[in-house]
Order: structure tokens, then C-alpha cells, then sequence
């Protein structure tokens, strides 16, 4: 049928350096993509051909095909674009086999306003901006079409992921509708600290809960039930070594939760409920305050706090006080309008969150209980990384720069895990941090730390990263 256009390009062989691959593409009239794939290898400084092979697609597209472009991409995957008379772009990927013939697997398609008779590639980086590929199609007019390669990258680095920690910020719960540090109504920073449950216990009690309300009635977004997913079975490789019997839950799940948010909503998906870690604590649950008055097991100095120590006795049993809220003992609680008192020793209740000048031990003997089991599990992945050849995805979702804990904790264990499988030299572990971020998305390290940013809400970026990994995981058709 003869050739109506031609793309090549080459790509080193992983197992030796000195050798590389020359891809030839072509297509034609009767609807074929071809692929003459040379076998190269440099022998003192002399190319020479070892072998080649011939790939042929049949039928990739409903009419006669015009044009042609090979596009390789270590970081994702090599893509093949064609276009045709059916006025349609469609992306093909090249799957590349160590010593074996390689293979042409249909991706997607979108429509066109031209019959494809040309067709150009150019892939756009710049700091701080998005990746994009943009791809220009001629015929009777042009039309101009981009994909995000920083989507493709983070879905290809989490089909590959045997972790998976997931830390998760403010913005993160911002994609429910739930309001950021920086909107929170003025009384917040009064009513943010325990001192101030001292001088008006109800108005104090009455705010929280009607932050708890507020977080109950909002329903979760669609980017928790993507990652419940990603971890239930859409993620493959997220099968971990360090499961055993006698371990605690835990330490057995290939993936974390890390988070400041108090909302809760975590909560709500079974996967995420025995690996969660939440610094800050959570709303919905109500702990006795008597030890509000008590800094490192020492009585707080000052008028206020010594009349607050005096007026009640502690009791073991206040410290083991858990009044867990659900929608029935909310509005209970509304309707009555009165002040929650400890059944134990009648002093007022306050949420299990911490606070700012917060010495609570009630509240942070329960914080580093939990930093602890996150602790532990981190150190056994980093562990496996380094000594396994495993890799570790960090998955940074809505963390500013306003309070940037949760950031923190991303970058460190980034560092951490990438410097020890450095130093290790042998070994063949990862360790990757994906930062979806709509404003401060850049990750600005001063050595080279393999790194995505993503300018986006959350919950949007998930919804394209998910669709990636159908794509990546072969779960598409031609229809599509």
C-alpha cells in the first residue's frame, strides 16, 4: 500500500548502556502501523547492527492513516500518534521488551476538525509550569491539542509503586467544600485554644461541635474513593513484603495515611481505618480536659490554671474518657444546649484535637501513640526499599505552605529513603514524591530527589491520574 509518512527515534537498551534500539514507524493507506525496530550496538566507536525485527499493527484505525509521530519517553511511557482520514488523533503505546520484539497496544483517541494529513509533536517543559506534549495536526485547517505528560508520569510511577504513603493536607479536604485554615471564621484562633474553655466552656463546646456537624453532613469526595480504590486492587504492585501473621494491622498494609486534617473522612473507608496517622487529631471524638491545666506532668503557672487544678480532682478513668460523635449524639447534643461534662469527674469535654499551646496529655499521649505506629511502619518500608529493590510513592495531596508539617514530613522521607538507597549503591529501590498542589506545587530541594508536581485541586488531578492507570493498566478498549 506504500508508505504515506514516516517517525524515528532511538532509546537506549536499560542492561547496556553501549547498546540502543533505532525505532522506524510508518503507516499507510491500508490502515497499518509498522515498526522496524534496529538492534545497535558500538564496538570501537563503529555501529553495528545485531539484529532487527518487524512489528505490524493491522487495522489501528477505520480509514486510510496520513501521518505519523514517535514520541519516547523514558519517564512515562514511548507513544506513537497517528492521524488519518477518519479526522481522528489516536495515541498508541510502544512497549519495549529487553532482547524481544516490541509491541503496539492502542491507548486512546480524540476526535479531529481535519483529515490529519500532517502531524508534530513538541514536548513543553518549564519550571514551575506543567509538563505538556503538544501535538499539532494539519489538513484543511490545523488544530492543536496538549496532554498533561505530569498526569502520565505520576499514574506510570504508581503502577510501578509497592508503597504507597499517603500525606494529605488542608486542600485535600478544601475539594469537599470544607474550609482551610485561612477562611476560618475570626473566634477561631480564641476558640483554638484550651485556655479558652476555662472562661466560656459552652460557647467553646458550641463552636467544635458545630465543626463537627459540619464535617459529619459533608460527604467525602470523589478523590478518598479513588484512593480506596488504588489500594483495594487498581494499584497491583502494591504488594508488600513486610506482611506478616503476627504483626499488627498497621504494619502489614503496603500503604499510610499522614495527616493534619481533623475532618475525620478518612475514617469513613476501611482501607485507610488500621494506617491512619492524624497529628492533629480528630472533631469527632470528645476527651475529659482536666488535664488542660498540666504542662510535661507539671501544674501550669498562673491564677487561671492553678483555681482550674484546684476546682477538680483527676481521675485514671477521665483520662480513658472517648465520647465518640455520631449524628445522633450531635444533634442530641444541640438540641440540649448545654455544657458536655466528663461522666466521671463533671469537668467540661473538649474535641481530641490539638491546639495551639496545648499540654494536654490526655490528647497528646493519643497523638504519639499514633506517630509512633506510623513511625514504625515508615522505618519498615524505607527498610525493604533499600534492601529489596521495592519502591516507595509518596502521594502529597492540598499540603500549603501556611502550615507546612505534613510537607515536611513528604520531603523527609523522600530525603531519608533516597540518600539511604545512595549510600546502599547495590541496590535497585526507589523512592518517588508526587505533590498535587493548585499554588505551591514545585518541590525545591537542594540535591536531585526524583520529584512530580502537579498544579492541581486534588480531587481533579486523582480523577486524571485514575483514568491513566486504566489506560497504563490495560483496562481500555479501541471504543474508547
Amino acid at each position: 500500500a506504500g508508505v504515506n509518512d514516516l517517525s524515528v527515534g532511538s532509546s537506549p537498551m536499560s542492561s547496556t548502556p553501549m547498546n540502543f534500539c533505532i525505532y522506524i514507524c510508518s503507516v499507510s493507506d491500508d490502515q497499518t502501523i509498522s515498526i522496524c525496530t534496529l538492534y545497535i550496538s558500538v564496538y570501537s566507536s563503529q555501529l553495528c547492527l545485531k539484529r532487527s525485527c518487524l512489528t505490524v499493527l493491522q487495522c489501528a484505525s477505520d480509514s486510510p492513516l496520513n501521518s505519523i509521530k514517535l514520541v519516547l519517553d523514558q519517564s512515562t511511557f514511548h507513544q506513537i500518534y497517528v492521524s488519518g482520514h477518519d479526522e481522528q488523533i489516536s495515541l498508541f503505546k510502544l512497549v519495549t521488551i529487553e532482547d524481544g520484539q516490541p509491541q503496539i497496544k492502542f491507548v486512546s483517541s480524540s476526535p479531529l476538525g481535519t483529515d490529519g494529513s500532517c502531524l508534530a509533536c513538541f514536548h513543553f517543559t518549564k519550571q514551575g509550569m506543567p509538563s505538556r506534549l503538544i501535538a499539532a495536526v494539519g489538513g484543511e485547517g490545523v488544530e492543536i491539542l496538549s496532554l498533561d505528560f505530569d498526569i502520565i508520569h505520576a499514574a506510570k510511577v504508581l503502577t510501578e509503586a509497592n508503597y504507597l504513603l499517603i500525606t494529605a493536607g488542608a486542600g485535600f479536604s478544601a475539594d469537599s467544600g470544607l474550609i482551610t485554615y485561612e477562611d476560618m471564621p475570626v473566634e477561631y484562633r480564641d476558640f483554638c485554644d484550651p485556655s479558652s474553655l476555662i472562661d466560656e466552656p459552652v460557647k467553646f463546646q458550641q463552636f467544635w461541635i458545630e465543626f463537627s456537624r459540619t464535617y459529619l453532613y459533608t460527604t467525602p469526595h470523589r478523590g478518598y474513593n479513588i484512593l480506596d480504590e488504588w489500594c483495594k486492587r487498581t494499584i497491583s504492585s502494591l504488594r508488600s513484603n513486610i506482611e506478616n501473621l503476627d504483626c499488627p494491622a498497621y504494619l502489614s498494609r503496603p500503604w499510610y495515611v499522614y495527616t493534619s486534617n481533623v475532618d475525620g473522612h478518612f475514617r469513613s473507608f476501611a482501607s485507610f481505618q488500621s494506617s491512619l496517622c492524624e497529628i492533629h487529631g480528630v472533631s469527632s471524638e470528645l476527651k475529659c480536659a482536666c488535664g488542660i491545666g498540666y504542662s510535661d506532668g507539671k501544674p501550669r503557672l498562673g491564677s487561671r490554671w492553678m483555681k482550674w487544678n484546684e476546682s477538680f480532682s483527676s481521675m485514671k478513668s477521665c483520662k480513658e474518657e472517648v465520647l465518640r460523635l455520631n449524628s445522633d449524639v450531635l444533634e442530641e447534643i444541640v438540641r440540649a444546649k448545654k455544657e458536655i461534662v466528663c461522666h466521671h469527674c463533671n469537668r467540661p469535654m473538649r474535641p481530641n484535637v490539638l491546639m495551639f499551646h496545648d499540654s494536654d496529655e490526655n490528647v497528646l499521649r493519643h497523638l504519639m501513640n499514633e506517630r509512633e505506629k506510623y513511625q514504625a511502619w515508615e522505618g519498615r518500608v524505607e527498610d525493604d526499599v533499600v534492601n529489596n529493590n521495592r519502591k516507595l510513592v509518596i502521594l502529597e495531596l492540598g499540603c500549603g505552605v501556611n502550615v507546612p508539617a505534613v510537607r515536611k514530613e513528604s520531603e523527609e522521607v523522600l530525603v531519608d529513603c533516597t540518600d539511604r538507597i545512595r549510600g546502599a549503591q547495590t541496590t535497585r529501590g526507589s523512592a518517588s514524591l508526587i505533590r498535587i498542589n493548585p499554588k505551591n506545587a514545585e518541590v525545591t530541594l537542594e540535591r536531585d530527589y526524583h520529584s512530580i508536581s502537579i498544579h492541581s485541586k486534588a480531587a481533579i488531578a486523582l480523577t486524571q491520574i485514575n483514568r491513566w492507570l486504566a489506560v497504563l493498566n490495560g483496562n481500555n478498549s479501541r471504543k474508547d
